[in-house]
């Protein structure tokens, strides 16, 4: 989660003081790091819509927590600079104007595709096939394009993660016989999925920072 918070620290460049709405925040997790990464400098409103959610026990004091059954509720008159919310692409309209993104006409910050999944060097799984979407030109290389690429030089920024296992874990039972054939077969399946989720569109293809 940590490094997710980074990611939208780097997108938006909060100024001390602009205020974030945690929209669905659940248990405060992703609150938590945003709080962190902020310094304590930016207000945050975490709202769930879980009833009879706990206040989360270690809440950053920069942290209030709101329980909501439905919008605005107790958000009624409030302004955030920023908000932070899950979105399902097929219920808007998604729009590009001198090069900010827009939805249903209201510019759009993007923090966080939690689907979105690298499956080879160059292709990118998004699961909007979940939701039975997939996404248009302007989705694909206004939203996601950026998006991947920030991630891409957030990665460059993080610790390695530490190399697993030891020589040791390498050693195979040479009494076990090695499934050759169904090995291949797997393999085989798996660079049929990928070829055809690439030829219907529901994977990305990223050439030179371009969503394809």
């Amino acid at each position: 989660m940590l490094w997710r918070a980074h990611t939208f620290r780097h997108i938006v460049h909060l100024m001390p003081g602009q205020t974030i709405l945690d929209l669905g925040c659940g248990e405060g997790t992703f609150t938590r790091q945003l709080a962190r990464v902020f310094r304590g400098e930016n207000p945050i409103t975490a709202v769930t819509f879980v009833p009879d959610a706990a206040r989360p026990a270690d809440r950053p004091p920069q942290v209030s927590f709101l329980t909501a059954s439905s919008l605005p509720g107790p958000l009624q008159d409030r302004q955030f600079d920023f908000v932070i919310a899950p979105w399902n692409l097929a219920n808007y309209t998604i729009s590009t104007n001198a090069h900010r993104v827009f939805v249903d006409e209201r510019p759009l910050i993007v923090f966080h595709f939690h689907r979105l999944k690298q499956i080879e060097a160059r292709v990118y799984d998004p699961r909007l096939t979940d939701y039975k979407i997939k996404a248009s030109k302007v989705v694909r290389r206004s939203i996601y394009a950026p998006y991947i690429r920030t991630l891409a030089e957030t990665a460059q920024h993080m610790p390695p993660l530490p190399a697993g296992g030891s020589a040791s874990d390498q050693h195979r039972d040479p009494v076990v016989e090695v499934d050759f054939r169904g090995k291949v077969a797997r393999k085989f399946n798996q660079r049929l999925r990928l070829l055809q989720g690439i030829l219907e569109q529901d994977y990305f293809v990223v050439t030179n920072g371009r969503v394809f």
